[in-house]
This record gives structure tokens, sequence and C-alpha cells, in this order.
């Protein structure tokens, strides 16, 4: 905000001595009056160039602050990002294991099943029924 009003300021000043200029061609204005004038326009144009500049330094050094601010997040967020990658590699080979597991425990159950099973059918062959004991 502060920047705008310099700006305008400056450019009214501006507009002023050229009115001024004009006037001093025309003769309606002294001289001597219009050369202390514009001495005086030329000093505002360098305060004024010195606060805007001022001011522009001071917004770039903003900008540069809050790019660092940035960049940090981003390393932040990255590093987060490979961690997050990492466990879920971690759990997807945790899941393969477990499903193989899985499989190896499905195949013994079945083997111990079907031996049960075979046990049972030579049992049957072997002894007499139930009912004639």
């Amino acid at each position: 905000m502060k920047d705008k009003i310099l700006v305008n300021i400056i450019l009214i000043i501006n507009i002023l001595a050229l009115v001024l200029w004009l006037l001093s061609l025309a003769r309606i204005v002294p001289e001597n009056f219009s050369t202390a004038f514009f001495v005086l326009v030329l000093m505002v144009n360098i305060l004024g160039g010195y606060g805007i500049y001022s001011i522009l330094k001071q917004k770039n050094n903003e900008i540069a602050s809050l790019l660092q601010q940035i960049n940090e997040k981003n390393k932040t967020y990255n590093q987060l990002l490979l961690k997050i990658r990492s466990q879920e590699d971690e759990i997807i080979k945790q899941m393969e294991s477990m499903s193989e597991q899985r499989s190896i425990i499905e195949f013994q159950k079945q083997e111990l099943e079907d031996s049960i099973e075979y046990a049972f059918r030579i049992q049957q062959a072997i002894l007499p029924p139930i009912n004639y004991i």
C-alpha cells in the first residue's frame, strides 16, 4: 500500500512539474521559480526512487524468505514421502510373506486331514464295526 501511495505522489509531482514547465515556456511563471521547482522535483524523484527501491528490496527479501520456507517444507515432505514409501514396501513384503505362510499352513492342514482320513479308513478296514463290539 505504501508503495502505491509513493508512486502516486511522485506521479502527481511530475505532472505538476510538466505543467510548470509548460507555463514557464509560455512565460507565465518566472524562470527562477520554475528552476527551483524543477530542482525540488528532481530531489523528490531521487528520494522517491530510493523509497521504491527500498520497498521492492523488502518485498524481495520477504519473497526469498517465503521461498526458503517452501523449500524446507518440500524437503520435509519429500523425506516423509520416502519414509511412507519405504513403510509401504515393508508392508507389502510382510503381506506376501503372510500369504506364503498361509499357503503352507493350508497345504499342511490338507495333508494332515488326508492322513487322518486315510488312517480312519485303515482302522475301519481292520476293526469290526462298532455295533459288533
